[in-house]
């Protein structure tokens, strides 16, 4: 019995989007989304926080935000707009 049985439905629509992917076809559900992004929002959540404790926590915060976002960006998970 396969370790991972419960997880069948995530299986079959990760495979239903890479086998879209492949074949260059797009229909309803076929792409991912992530806009705005979660990562890049509770940084700078965090970050507005920090930064009413004091100046220099508020610094390190944001300069820590603009790598999340440009990382994000980078690998490809984000658009700049989703930041």
């Amino acid at each position: 019995m396969d370790e991972l049985d419960h997880s069948y439905r995530v299986r079959e629509y990760a495979n239903c989007l890479l086998e879209l992917y492949e074949a260059d076809q797009a229909r309803l559900g076929s792409g991912i989304s992530a806009m705005p992004s979660v990562h890049v929002g509770l940084v700078v959540l965090n970050t507005l926080f920090s930064s009413s404790l004091n100046r220099w926590l508020g610094f390190i915060g944001w300069a820590f935000a603009a790598i999340i976002f440009y990382g994000s960006v980078y690998a490809g998970w984000h658009h700049a707009v989703d930041g």
